[in-house]
């Protein structure tokens, strides 16, 4: 009795791990991705996507033998063609991230693929200077203003790309941009000026997360190849810092 229970449970084994194997098997994938220029993290316009995270992506697709499509969609829409299965993946993702939007969808996500800071951002030297109006980009959710935005305290302005920000910031029409400062450094070396946090509002971490509801053994597998793979994953974040 004890050596058939034995052989039961061995094939029971069996199938768990060919099971897992095939549902991470070389396949091709569709991945919602912003249209939006936040380099250098990512770059999506028309049909093309470029940046620090398709390379990353692209790493363990290449790795693992898998074949990523990426699907360049405005920040509203995209939401809808995950939610109903146009697209595979959606990156980037965040937990916090239209949570009202999620709600009874069962979402993994991976460890963070990116990490970066974000706040309002203001022109060097004025750092302790009053806020009136901030900028960010449109989709985006500026959390640490909410409260005096909604008081009235600071006005809210919206545009659909950095540069337009950093414009508006540069020529005095904005005080402020609310976003990454690394995004916010990236496209200023053109303008020649620098920029630094404001003292009125502590900076936070943002991270970005590759994230599925259908396909949640490839995350898991992307999970495992990000901790094997820290060296290569930092080469490349280190080529968009130079």
């Amino acid at each position: 009795m004890g050596i058939i229970i034995n052989k039961v449970v061995k094939l029971c084994l069996s199938l768990t791990l060919a099971l897992t194997i095939t549902s991470t098997q070389a396949d091709t994938f569709s991945v919602g991705v912003e249209v939006l220029d936040y380099s250098p993290f990512y770059s999506g316009k028309g049909r093309a996507y470029n940046g620090m995270s398709r390379e990353i992506l692209d790493a363990y697709s290449s790795d693992k033998g898998h074949s990523f499509s990426y699907a360049p969609t405005k920040i509203e829409k995209l939401y809808d063609n995950y939610f109903t299965g146009v697209v595979d993946f959606k990156f980037p993702d965040n937990p916090n991230w239209k949570a009202d939007k999620k709600k009874g969808k069962d979402i993994i996500y991976s460890s963070p693929v990116i990490i970066t800071k974000v706040g309002v951002i203001v022109l060097k030297g004025n750092e302790a200077a009053t806020l009136k109006k901030v900028g960010t980009v449109t989709g985006f959710t500026p959390w640490s203003l909410l409260g005096d935005i909604k008081a009235g305290k600071l006005k809210l302005v919206k545009a659909t790309a950095m540069r337009k920000l950093l414009k508006m910031l540069s020529t005095g029409k904005i005080d402020g941009i609310y976003g990454s400062i690394d995004v916010v450094n990236f496209h200023s070396k053109k303008l020649g000026k620098e920029f630094k946090f404001s003292n009125k509002y502590t900076p936070s971490e943002d991270k970005f997360h590759f994230s599925s509801f259908s396909k949640k053994n490839v995350i898991k597998d992307f999970n495992a190849w990000l901790e094997a793979n820290k060296s290569k994953v930092q080469s490349i974040k280190d080529k968009y810092f130079k």
